[in-house]
């Protein structure tokens, strides 16, 4: 229980901090010095906690937690709109969630990646050109944390159906519809990472924060 009032309060105001102490006399408000007020707060341990395999990295935009993962490339089965299930490749992937903002990227090479790695266009329909995801009726999204990045990356691929909503410019062989190049691969062991379609971004301008 926190008690009725706090013993200290401190307002931040465009020129100042003012700190607002408790006292056995009243209440006595005064100026402190920001810096002081830094050093402070910077002395509060802070943990990320256990973080998921394959993380690249996290940090804090607007105040609010991201977190970003590699996902090694594998075979999944999926649901289409029609409900016939493919068993196909994808290729890597990099997957990061702010708050319950997930994207997704695709990378053309197998090596694990740096910072200067070239991002592609994730080869799945429901995302948007800028990596976002349009979850549909499997909107159960959870605030991305490390204990839920994999967990939403798995509701996305696996546990929704895909449609015909957002299914272009995905392949360079199938550009109008990316599930034209799913029944070619289905059952075969690598993805075609040569087919997928690039971005103007690399790695590190994901893991510097920022979301559209």
């Amino acid at each position: 229980m926190f008690d009725k009032s706090p013993k200290l309060q401190l307002d931040f105001f465009d020129n100042a901090v003012i700190m607002t102490r408790r006292e056995p006399s009243g209440w006595s408000s005064y100026p402190v010095d920001v810096s002081e007020v830094a050093k402070v707060l910077s002395g509060i341990p802070q943990s990320s906690g256990l973080l998921p395999q394959n993380t690249l990295g996290y940090g804090s935009y607007k105040g609010s937690s991201f977190y970003c993962m590699y996902i090694p490339p594998k075979s999944i089965t999926i649901e289409l709109a029609n409900n016939d299930r493919l068993t196909i490749p994808i290729p890597p992937l990099v997957w990061r969630g702010w708050k319950q903002n997930y994207q997704i990227w695709a990378l053309a090479t197998e090596a694990y990646p740096l910072a200067s790695t070239p991002l592609f266009m994730a080869p799945f329909p429901n995302v948007y050109p800028n990596a976002m995801i349009c979850w549909g009726d499997s909107d159960d999204r959870l605030p991305a944390g490390p204990s839920t990045m994999q967990a939403m990356l798995d509701l996305f691929l696996i546990g929704s159906r895909f449609n015909t909503h957002l299914v272009g410019g995905k392949s360079m062989r199938s550009s109008g519809n990316i599930i034209n190049l799913y029944h070619r691969i289905k059952g075969k062991a690598m993805y075609p990472l040569h087919d997928l379609c690039a971005t103007d971004l690399v790695l590190e301008n994901v893991l510097e924060g920022g979301f559209a």
